[in-house]
């Protein structure tokens, strides 16, 4: 009998042994409706195919990107999920400790991460490639039909020169044979080029694959490839295109290309780029014919197990803000328009896994729009409670945030609506502590008592709540700075004119509130840093002894800064209710650094560095302040330029 209990026990761990993490291709598809899966908030979420029956699959609870703090170590973020032809298993890449760099484990192109796979109805998932142990790196894995490999994107170094190889992996990373390999020119020039495979997928039959080819020198440049997975020969399908899907039946592709509509400017000037259509064609890339025309960016399209319809991503309703991003379906003819996602964060890189399509209405459906996540509390108590104006406002969502600094960042730019006629504007609530301010407080007060800065940018005073505000507008844009507790608060919002952005900026500053507290009531009193006003002491007394001219020379400061200092308590009475507060010793920005003028520096170099578009556009302008603090004798002329 013992034996017997030992035989079967053999018996049952040999054929779990044997149970491969990547179930092949042949597995039979599951009975019942056709689910989608994507990424969001760095989760990977499956909704049925008309959108409803909510369920996330990974990190449950958690929402990444919802805060971003620039010198983190960073998050965990779940992406790019693909469903098994069978659709039992899903496949997705986690990445994690952006921009972390360990030596002789990381290269500085990839981000750390590991490709998974987990089951399509929920479960644990399970490390199948990656990170290597030495300088390499293999993503953007992807099913091959009828095989339990995959295929996969290969970046590793070879005499300190980068290489990029497409290759067919093991579940255990081991490479079993590289179909095409690109390297790195030894002499960088204008004229090199470096080209990265990405964006993989698998015909039906596993004879090929679709390829986007992207040109490292530009953002925009990129081609989809078709090319043979026995041979390697390849051919392009259409150039200024990317991320091509077959058909689930192999006779056809779809694919995102430049199409139609103006260039569409993101986070700056410098990033403007032609938004995508979507197109499908014949396998063999013949036969194109647009999808949509739309002007909006649509993006990461997948077939549905008939090749009826077509999910894909887009930012229809806020062009210019990747933060928008939700899902739709389309008829593969182009009607019947609909979204299955509303919220916030964004929805992302559907995939569309096998069984029967649920029928939907070409009316758009009524989707309460759901925003998950809060900002986080800041870390240095005595830089005060961050401030928000909740989950939404008038309609926008909250999108992101970011600190930097002790400076907070809350952006409101995602929309809740289908159409984005409907849309309200979006609005920016930035936070800067009073104390790392300190003693440039005096110079701040008097640039926004400038006479000309009034004129230009209809500067006005008000009072509410029990603090003091300060609204302007110029070019089509509302600001206010509002004065409470240890901060000083700026909100930004698009508005029709003077007058009713005033009135729209007065209701915004009513609605503002304590992270956790409820909106209404009074605000704390304004805090005034004690070395504010220990330089206003410090000028009068000079001034009395020395005179002014003097007295700016003794002071190390020009007259402009040494009039701000003397001006100081009037400007204050002007600001509403105040009172001392210490800041520990903490004298301002130039505290951070040693003096005002490697503050600047050390500012300008995390301008360089931050490369996130959305980080940009969410940092500068608070950088440019910091900069326009650290340099006091600029203050007057650079604010004037850096206000919109």
């Amino acid at each position: 009998m013992k034996q017997m209990k030992l035989v079967t026990l053999f018996f049952f761990a040999a054929a779990l042994a044997a149970t491969p993490l990547v179930a092949s291709a042949d597995e039979p598809a599951p009975a019942g409706k056709s689910r989608l899966v994507f990424s969001s908030g760095g989760r990977i979420v499956t909704v049925k195919s008309d959108g409803s029956g909510r369920r996330v699959l990974t990190r449950k609870g958690k929402v990444s990107g919802r805060d971003m703090d620039l010198f983190s170590s960073g998050e965990t973020y779940d992406r790019a999920p693909q469903v098994s032809p069978g659709g039992k298993r899903i496949l997705f890449f986690r990445q994690s400790d952006y921009g972390r760099y360990t030596e002789g484990t990381s290269s500085d192109f990839y981000i750390d991460g590991k490709t998974m796979v987990m089951p399509a109805a929920g479960g644990k998932a399970h490390r199948v490639l990656g990170p290597e142990k030495k300088m390499s790196s293999l993503r953007d894995a992807t099913w091959i039909p009828g095989s339990r490999n995959l295929l996969a994107v290969r970046r590793y170094f070879k005499d300190w020169w980068a290489r990029n190889s497409v290759v067919v992996v093991r579940p255990d990373g081991k490479v079993l044979r590289t179909i095409l390999s690109f390297r790195e020119p030894r002499r960088y020039s204008e004229s090199s080029t470096y080209y990265l495979a990405t964006e993989l997928s698998v015909s039906p039959d596993g004879n090929s694959f679709l390829m986007t080819r992207q040109d490292t020198r530009y953002d925009s440049s990129s081609r989809l490839e078709l090319v043979n997975l026995e041979t390697g020969k390849r051919r392009v399908v259409r150039n200024q295109a990317r991320e091509g899907e077959f058909s689930p039946d192999g006779s056809g592709i779809v694919f995102a290309a430049g199409g139609s509509g103006p260039e569409v400017c993101y986070q700056s000037k410098e990033d403007c780029r032609q938004p995508y259509d979507l197109y499908v064609a014949g396998s063999d890339g013949s036969g194109v014919h647009r999808v949509t025309r739309t002007g909006y960016d649509e993006r990461s399209p997948s077939f549905s197990s008939d090749g009826q319809q077509i999910a894909f991503s887009a930012n229809k309703n806020r062009p210019a803000a990747d933060l928008s991003r939700e899902v739709y379906r389309i008829n593969a003819d182009g009607t019947c328009l609909n979204w299955l996602t509303n919220g916030s964060p964004a929805s992302a890189d559907p995939d569309w896994g096998p069984g029967a399509v649920a029928a939907s209405a070409c009316a758009p459906s009524v989707r309460k729009p759901l925003v998950e996540g809060n900002p986080g509390r800041l870390d240095i108590r005595r830089w005060g409670p961050r401030v928000w104006l909740g989950k939404s406002y008038d309609g926008a969502l909250l999108s992101s945030s970011l600190t930097f600094f002790g400076l907070s960042l809350v952006d409101y730019r995602d929309c809740g609506t289908f159409k984005r006629v409907d849309c309200a504007e979006p609005v920016t609530v930035a936070q800067v502590p009073i104390c790392l301010v300190g003693n440039f407080l005096p110079s701040l007060l008097q640039v926004l008592n400038n006479r000309k800065l009034r004129k230009n940018f209809k500067l006005r005073y008000g009072r509410t709540r029990g603090i003091g505000f300060r609204t302007g507008y110029a070019r089509g844009f509302s600001l206010s700075i509002v004065f409470s507790g240890q901060r000083m608060i700026l909100t930004m919002q698009r508005s029709g004119g003077a007058r009713s952005g005033r009135i729209d900026q007065i209701a915004l500053i009513r609605k503002l509130r304590d992270l956790g507290a409820d909106a209404g009531g009074r605000l704390p009193v304004f805090g005034v840093p004690v070395s504010a006003l220990q330089s206003y002491r410090q000028a009068r007394r000079a001034v009395r002894k020395f005179g002014r001219r003097e007295a700016a020379k003794r002071l190390e400061i020009n007259r402009w800064q040494l009039r701000a200092n003397l001006r100081f308590r009037a400007n204050l009475r002007r600001v509403g209710p105040a009172k001392p507060i210490g800041c520990g010793g903490f004298k301002g920005i130039g505290d951070l650094f040693g003096d005002a003028s490697s503050s600047t520096r050390a500012a300008r170099t995390a301008v360089r560095t931050a490369n996130s578009p959305v980080v940009r556009s969410l940092t500068e302008p608070l950088l440019n302040s910091v900069l326009l603090l650290a340099e006091g004798n600029e203050l007057p002329r650079g604010l004037l330029r850096s206000l919109p």
